[in-house]
């Protein structure tokens, strides 16, 4: 998201509860499986659970990791790589590999089912360009010893 700056008229995201405010900035928000993160690119992002708690600002170069069931906010630095896909890559930094295919698989049409169980926790690190998500599924796999079963405009199947 790139905010114009207008103090009177704040811009406001609303994910699974969890509010990011923003005037004048660049941020992101992500709805992860346990966390919804909110990472600054630009300026100061304020983030709060509810309308009556206090917001914690996070500062451009960090991240707020909020933890949907308690609302816990924690900051920390943004990895380097962070949303590569806003400049046209992605990127994977010691990513486990599971999550490194669901990733990509946001890019695909089709659905990608992930049943290389063993493999799920494999870091991976790798850049890929961010309009060619089958070739990086393909390179992912390949380089783990994986398969591929692919049903044109259906699914992928990854699988040991």
């Amino acid at each position: 998201i790139d905010v114009a700056k207008d103090p009177a008229h704040p811009f406001r995201v609303l994910c699974a509860g969890i509010e990011a405010r923003a005037v004048g900035t660049r941020f992101v928000v992500a709805r992860q499986v346990s966390d919804v993160e909110v990472g600054v690119i630009e300026g100061v992002v304020a983030v709060r659970t509810d309308e009556q708690s206090a917001p914690t600002l996070i500062q451009a170069g960090q991240r707020a990791l909020v933890d949907q069931r308690t609302g816990a906010i924690r900051s920390e630095p943004l990895p380097g790589a962070s949303y590569g896909w806003t400049r046209g890559v992605l990127t994977f930094d010691h990513v486990p590999l599971e999550r490194a295919v669901a990733e990509i698989a946001r890019y695909l049409p089709e659905r990608v089912v992930f049943r290389a169980t063993t493999h799920a926790a494999t870091p991976i690190t790798a850049t890929f360009p961010v309009d060619q998500p089958d070739a990086a599924l393909l390179a992912v796999a390949r380089t783990n010893g994986l398969t591929i079963r692919h049903v044109s405009g259906l699914l992928y199947l990854v699988q040991d």
